[in-house]
């Protein structure tokens, strides 16, 4: 196939000439980026205002729905055959007619990087969430708080906007991204309300986890720093909270840092110090958001620290004192406060 005929294929660079909606011959006519931004629409117009279960259901559906649809779009604009689950497989016809199977987001984000186009672990991190949550919601059943799914569903919004700006917009003819650009230019303003309300409500957290930012996770309901693994963990965004540091750990692991279940229980370790199997390596902190930490999810151990025996602090491991085993030992400070008192005594 010849580029000139590759070009000939429907994708979000061409199709574009038709209108949103039914045309004077009956026909709806939804080509791509339109489609997916009257997903954005909807999304916006349900969380808009107060939403109800019913507005948050949908919400999550069409956001999910958006997303696929968006991301899918700028990856048929380095070739259609990429949006195939084998690309090997790509069938021209079948393409033309829709009748196909698609790769999963995860082909998706892998594809869109190796052409360039990096997702951020954070926004891969939410892009994943909102599909477990839509599988869910689709074929279980969806408990989870409307705080929890606001704040999810603000922030793969805040990342779409910015995508289709960055680069789906640029990869479309004039007259598309003339159009394109004016929705958005209506839909911007409208999610900054709904952005607002969420950061309203988040704006209390610092002062909150001040002195927790150590020890405080990614919660993966919610997906704000506000996840306290000291004592039951809890979010103190979403009020998450986990009866065993065991749950919260291995949750932790498979939700924010994608490994799967089996991996997150073989390299969850039980804790030298609380005994518990909560120590989870390679997480990230809130004080330390770039480099992964091994802490455990209840006391709060990690290498390198241990608890004195005689204050109860956790001090560094090398700060002097009587290092008796991993974990456990005698600070230098009261090691000497026992000294003088046995001089005395």
């Amino acid at each position: 196939m010849t580029d000139s005929d590759r070009t000939k294929i429907p994708n979000a660079r061409n199709n574009g000439s038709g209108t949103v909606g039914r045309d004077p011959e009956g026909e709806l006519r939804f080509p791509p980026v339109r489609n997916g931004v009257d997903y954005l629409r909807s999304v916006i117009e349900l969380l808009d205002g107060g939403p109800d279960p019913r507005d948050l259901k949908y919400a999550v559906l069409h956001l999910q729905a958006a997303t696929e649809v968006l991301l899918k779009a700028r990856l048929v604009t380095f070739d259609w055959r990429l949006i195939f689950t084998k690309v090997e497989d790509a069938d021209e016809d079948a393409y033309r007619r829709g009748d196909f199977n698609s790769c999963n987001m995860k082909d998706v984000i892998k594809r869109l990087r190796d052409q360039g186009i990096e997702i951020s672990p954070e926004d891969k991190g939410n892009i994943t969430h909102l599909g477990q949550q839509r599988n869910r919601l689709q074929h279980y059943g969806l408990v989870d708080s409307v705080i929890a799914v606001e704040a999810r569903a603000a922030k793969v919004l805040d990342f779409l906007l910015k995508f289709v700006h960055d680069h789906l917009v640029p990869g479309l003819d004039e007259a598309e991204a003339r159009i394109i650009e004016r929705e958005m230019n209506i839909l911007r303003p409208r999610f900054g309300e709904i952005r607002s309300l969420v950061n309203e409500r988040s704006q209390r957290l610092p002062r909150e986890l001040k002195a927790h930012l150590d020890y405080t996770v990614v919660c993966r309901t919610c997906g704000e720093w506000a996840l306290v693994t000291r004592g039951d963990p809890a979010c103190r965004s979403c009020h998450e909270t986990w009866e065993h540091p065991t749950d919260a750990a291995c949750w932790y692991m498979c939700d924010v840092l994608g490994v799967s279940f089996r991996e997150a229980w073989e390299a969850i370790k039980t804790c030298p110090v609380c005994e518990v199997k909560a120590v989870v390596p390679g997480a990230f902190v809130a004080s330390s958001r770039e480099i992964p930490i091994t802490v455990c999810f209840t006391c709060t151990w990690r290498p390198g620290i241990m608890l004195c025996l005689e204050c109860s602090e956790f001090v560094p491991q090398d700060g002097g004192g009587i290092y008796q085993r991993e974990g456990w030992g005698v600070c230098n400070p009261c090691h000497e406060h026992m000294e003088l008192e046995g001089s005395v005594r």
